[in-house]
C-alpha cells in the first residue's frame, strides 16, 4: 500500500459511511443500536456517528457516558461527522509517508481512519437501521 491507496481507502471508507449518515433522520439518531455490548446498551445511533467522529477521544467517550451527545440535532452530527473528516483528510496529507504507513501497511495510529468507521457502521449503525 502506498500513500494514494490509503487516502483512497480513507476517503471510500468515509464516503460509505457518509452516504449512510446523510440519510438519517432526526429519529434515526434516537435509536438505541442493536449491537451494542451489555456493559453500556444504551448507545444511540446518534453517539455511534459522534463516537466516529470524535476519532476515540477519552473526553468525547467520557461525555457520551453521561448523555451529553442525546439531544444533539441531526445537524450538529452531520457537521461534527462530516468536520472531523476534513481535519483528519488535511492533517494526513501533510504528514511525510513514514508516519502513515509502516511495511506498507496503514500505521495502527490510523485505526480511527481506516477499519474503524467500516466497523461500526456495519455492526452498529446498518445493523440497527435493519
Amino acid at each position: 500500500m502506498n500513500r494514494a491507496e490509503l487516502t483512497a481507502e480513507i476517503e471510500a471508507n468515509w464516503r460509505q459511511l457518509d452516504e449512510v449518515v446523510a440519510r438519517l433522520t432526526a429519529d434515526d439518531l434516537r435509536r438505541t443500536l442493536t449491537s451494542r455490548d451489555p456493559e453500556d446498551p444504551t448507545w444511540t445511533i446518534a453517539d455511534a456517528v459522534l463516537h466516529i467522529a470524535a476519532c476515540d477521544l477519552r473526553e468525547f467517550n467520557d461525555a457520551l457516558v453521561q448523555d451529553a451527545s442525546r439531544s444533539r440535532a441531526l445537524s450538529d452530527v452531520l457537521l461534527e461527522h462530516r468536520t472531523a473528516h476534513e481535519a483528519i483528510t488535511a492533517a494526513i496529507a501533510v504528514l511525510p509517508d513514514e508516519r502513515l504507513l509502516l511495511d506498507e501497511r496503514p500505521r495502527l495510529w490510523l485505526a480511527p481512519v481506516t477499519w474503524h468507521p467500516s466497523s461500526h457502521l456495519k455492526k452498529d449503525i446498518l445493523a440497527t437501521l435493519g
